[in-house]
């Protein structure tokens, strides 16, 4: 349980890191994998962030903000 619980987090982690390109080039494309990784196993944080990126998406992909 405790394993499942960290990986959600380091896969929310690492998609924020690609989402924002820290220590990474930015790629919200290989991020929004990791979230969808994180969604699997039940991570509401990545649940919660991936709605969000799908709202701001069909408003204007060129604001996205994580």
């Amino acid at each position: 349980m405790v394993a499942d619980i960290t990986a959600g987090v380091a896969q929310v982690s690492v998609a924020l890191c690609y989402m924002h390109g820290l220590g990474v080039e930015r790629n919200v494309d290989i991020g929004r994998e990791w979230l969808q990784e994180a969604k699997a196993q039940g991570h509401a944080d990545a649940i919660m962030r991936l709605l969000r990126f799908e709202e701001e998406l069909e408003r204007d992909p060129a604001e996205i903000a994580f």
